[in-house]
């Protein structure tokens, strides 16, 4: 019963892998997706989320007016100075969202990786992590 689920879960790694190439393949044929992949954070998946379900950016005035329309921060009614702020609208899709938020998170992990010294290009994530936590544990013991 177990070989199943593990061949199963097999299966669909190799699958996940697959398409993952070829959403990076597209991304790289792409003239805006390059554009967009240039944004720390924004990798080849979220490039091509972002131009599948968004709508274009003509739509939109200002970049404030997209990212209400993503539900990453309130609509704005302004005039002659007073600043309204209204709810937080999540018209957007959710999944997009969510994807915005984890290239965020991974782009200000990076930066700070960076800062302190401790990201080098040869390093997966995982362990600049852990060295990162390490140095700073042993910082505290001094």
């Amino acid at each position: 019963m177990l070989a199943v689920i593990a061949g199963g879960l097999q299966a669909i790694q190799a699958r996940i892998l697959l398409l993952d190439r070829e959403i990076a393949i597209r991304a790289k044929a792409n003239s805006v997706a390059k554009r967009l992949m240039t944004i720390p954070g924004i990798g080849p998946v979220v490039a091509i989320a972002l131009m599948a379900l968004a709508p274009a950016a003509s739509t939109f005035r200002r970049g404030r007016d997209f990212a209400a329309w993503l539900g990453l921060t309130p609509r704005q009614h302004s005039s002659g100075g007073t600043e309204r702020l209204g709810r937080t609208t999540k018209m957007g899709g959710r999944s997009l969202r969510k994807l915005l938020i984890l290239g965020a998170n991974s782009a200000t992990k990076v930066a700070a990786l960076m800062w302190t010294g401790m990201a080098s290009a040869n390093v997966t994530g995982a362990l600049r992590w852990k060295r990162a936590k390490t140095h700073r544990v042993s910082r505290r013991r001094r």
